[in-house]
């Protein structure tokens, strides 16, 4: 038979370490969330500028346009790049500028957050050359198109063109991701009369160029 000193002892100490349990519990009971800070409010676009709003350029010159976005705190500062006229220059996502062909072009950045606009105008060649007096070209053969291996270089596109005013011929080449000639992406570099596409990956591409 037990003592009744030995049993009184273990609950003792059962009651302390209850009580302390209790007393943590309590503790951690009474700490508070941290308060989280709103959301700083958008910031809308302002306006957009360039950092050129006109140049003379000769065929095959680069130059790239910085867009400003105000106000400098704008949440979003993206601006989307066109061209109103491929046949005489081109830009790239990042505002680079290639002239291909005689004549005049309008450069426009165009922000994604409320639509501002910005324009430089693109004169390639004699600034007194007015592109509507340039002579039609003529295309005698097509580029065509083909399906091919991966990885397996293929046959260059090929358009075989020409005009009789005397004038020289300027071409850009093209990709779509549609059976279109219009709003596709510029290939960099693709200014002759033949383009060879890459075939390292898989897929249904179409090329177009434009003379």
């Amino acid at each position: 038979m037990k003592k009744p000193g030995t049993i009184l002892k273990a609950l003792m100490r059962g009651g302390i370490a209850l009580a302390a349990v209790i007393a943590v519990a309590a503790i951690f009971s009474g700490c508070k969330s941290p308060i989280e800070a709103p959301d700083a409010p958008d910031t809308s676009v302002s306006r957009v500028a360039l950092n050129q709003t006109a140049l003379a350029l000769n065929v095959g010159d680069t130059r790239t346009l910085k867009a400003t976005v105000q106000p400098a705190t704008a949440s979003v500062k993206t601006v989307v790049w066109s061209s109103s006229n491929v046949r005489v220059a081109i830009v790239d996502d990042g505002g680079t500028v290639t002239a291909v062909g005689l004549g005049v072009a309008t450069i426009k950045a165009t922000t994604l957050d409320g639509g501002k606009a910005a324009s430089c105008r693109i004169t390639v060649g004699d600034s007194a050359t007015d592109p509507d007096d340039a002579g039609t070209p003529v295309i005698t053969s097509q580029p065509i198109g083909g399906s091919y291996m991966k990885g397996i270089p293929t046959a260059a596109l090929t358009v075989t063109a020409s005009i009789g005013d005397g004038g020289s011929l300027a071409y850009q080449w093209f990709r779509n991701v549609v059976n279109s000639t219009s709003n596709g992406t510029p290939i960099s570099g693709a200014v002759g009369a033949s383009y060879t596409p890459p075939t390292a990956d898989e897929g249904i591409v179409h090329y177009y160029v434009v003379v």
